[in-house]
């Protein structure tokens, strides 16, 4: 990749993560209104993770501006013989790049 190709990608993902940042802090503060804790804020991608403490609340949340969806925090099933080898985590484990203490995400972006 050409080097102004690759600085043209940076930018275009900082100007996503600032757009971001503001509707989250647009979000945020409308969710002073109702009963939640914010447990997790992952500042690099458009999901927070919060504590909603009534189902009415809830449901109050899922119709503000810039809120797509709620799901309920769980413990999701690992396919991970399937999975690690497309990211590649066999590699990198060999390596001794465990990744503890790191969030992966695997995203689709149109650019």
């Amino acid at each position: 990749m050409g080097k102004s190709k690759q600085i043209k990608k940076i930018d275009m993902l900082q100007k996503y993560v600032k757009s971001l940042s503001i509707k989250k802090l647009l979000l945020f503060d409308k969710l002073q209104l109702y009963s939640t804790d914010l447990r997790n804020d992952y500042k690099h991608l458009p999901a927070s993770l919060l504590r909603v403490k009534s189902i009415i609340d809830a449901n109050n949340i899922a119709q503000l501006p810039f809120v797509k969806a709620i799901y309920e925090d769980g413990v999701n099933e690992l396919y991970l013989s399937q999975s690690l080898p497309l990211i590649l985590q066999p590699n990198a484990a060999s390596l001794g790049m465990i990744g503890e203490g790191t969030t992966i995400a695997v995203m689709a972006m149109k650019c």
